[in-house]
């Protein structure tokens, strides 16, 4: 018989190789282990567990969802909370253990199969282990945003493998976005996937998508996944499977991530700004070659602003300014970048090495 911490790891292994390569976190746990038992404490006295004499409709899901994506039943507990809201969430007791937690509403709204896109969403998240903290929760800064979309592109992923029907899983996503029943909805989805065209890209709505995309562009990216499922030859559908990525990618950028790219970009940029300076002083000159340099770099405006500042006062005066400026737009890094904030750092101070 397989262990459960066997069929995880070769339920992990199977599913990596669709996980969207923007999704880079591994959040682990919600908490320490006693927060997660008082919480897991919590949901026993005020939510009901689902079980297969209390919820066997719900049960089922659970059972059928965790088969089709070949992840033990034993590595999640799934608990059903009153509320009039379209929520889900998963939370991580541990590497080999989660909770998910879905709404009573929900509940009652989906069908067998789109309850099952939910829960294999659900267990996406625990499965590619993404933070389960929200936003309000840990002040996501703009890498998180970022990631944290990418984490919903995945998990979106397991829960179509979960369901195992492209048509039930954006039929899901229609009743969350929209909190309408079946008899309300009909089975041609091309209007709603057509909304993306209505948009126009010099509206930037990262404002209002902060943790999450759009359901929208989940839904067409559902789409676009599953047509490549269906390409048998491994070698073309690797290859398609890069170009929808791709696709997702600029879609998301278009309408959601510019704001948050541009500031980390620029957060960068100033950072090697003061990097490239103290390496170009550290003659003691800052030669024509080096004027050049941060004209074609940094810009005109820049490049003098900077002959000025080293004109009108002394060398020290000069490294001094420097070193404050270098403080405080890397502490403006770390803040926009935290998870990849060393790394970026070496390969900036690696360029400012050899700027030249």
């Amino acid at each position: 018989m397989t262990s459960p911490a066997i069929s995880l790891r070769s339920c992990r292994a199977d599913l990596s190789d669709y996980r969207y390569p923007h999704d880079i976190s591994k959040g682990g746990s919600a908490g320490s282990p006693e927060l997660l038992r008082h919480l897991r404490s919590f949901y026993l006295h005020e939510s009901l567990k689902a079980s297969p004499s209390i919820t066997p409709r719900v049960e089922k899901a659970i059972q059928e969802a965790c088969q089709s994506i070949k992840l033990g039943r034993e590595c999640v507990e799934v608990f059903i909370f009153n509320s009039d809201q379209t929520n889900a969430q998963s939370i991580a007791l541990s590497k080999e253990k989660c909770i998910v937690r879905i709404s009573s509403r929900l509940v009652d709204l989906l069908s067998l199969e789109e309850l099952r896109f939910v829960i294999g969403h659900e267990l996406g998240h625990f499965i590619y282990e993404h933070s389960i903290k929200t936003d309000s929760e840990e002040g996501l800064d703009e890498e998180g945003f970022l990631l944290s979309k990418a984490a919903e592109i995945s998990s979106d992923r397991v829960g179509l493998l979960a369901c195992r029907s492209t048509l039930e899983a954006i039929r899901a996503i229609l009743k969350s976005i929209s909190g309408l029943s079946s008899r309300h909805l009909g089975d041609d989805f091309s209007d709603f996937l057509d909304q993306f065209k209505d948009h126009s890209s010099h509206y930037d709505l990262s404002s209002f998508f902060t943790s999450h995309p759009s359901f929208l562009i989940r839904a067409r990216a559902l789409l676009w996944f599953d047509l490549v499922r269906a390409e048998t030859d491994p070698h073309r559908q690797a290859k398609k499977l890069q170009e929808l990525n791709d696709r997702i990618r600029k879609e998301m950028d278009l309408v959601f991530d510019r704001h948050s790219r541009k500031k980390i970009h620029k957060a960068e940029k100033n950072v090697f700004l003061w990097l490239c300076l103290k390496k170009a002083l550290s003659d003691g000159v800052f030669s024509k070659a080096d004027q050049r340099f941060f004209t074609e770099e940094f810009g005109p405006e820049v490049s003098e602003s900077l002959k000025s500042l080293i004109s009108q006062q002394s060398h020290d005066e000069v490294a001094a300014f420097i070193e404050k400026e270098l403080d405080r737009t890397t502490d403006n890094l770390r803040k926009v970048l935290p998870r990849k904030f060393d790394e970026t750092m070496n390969r900036l101070k690696a360029e400012a090495l050899n700027f030249q």
